[in-house]
């Protein structure tokens, strides 16, 4: 189960990721990403920056990163 769970969270993350990379794409080439960012999406990126941190710094161990992220995600 909870592998199930660390593939879903790598694919949201991936999916995230790829849309980052559009926008910085988009920005490079001086346009502006045609759609608004909505505050969950915003709310949710904050949450995953602040996981990131905390691993980081030694305050969550791998398990303890991936088990947050898993719970960050609404399917």
């Amino acid at each position: 189960m909870f592998m199930f769970f660390s593939i879903t969270a790598i694919k949201c993350i991936e999916g995230d990721a790829a849309m980052v990379e559009a926008d910085v794409m988009l920005h490079a080439r001086g346009q502006q990403p045609s759609r608004q960012k909505r505050k969950i999406r915003t709310a949710h990126q904050t949450t995953l920056l602040t996981l990131c941190q905390q691993y980081s710094t030694g305050e969550k161990t791998i398990r303890e990163f991936l088990k947050a992220i898993v719970f960050s995600i609404r399917l």
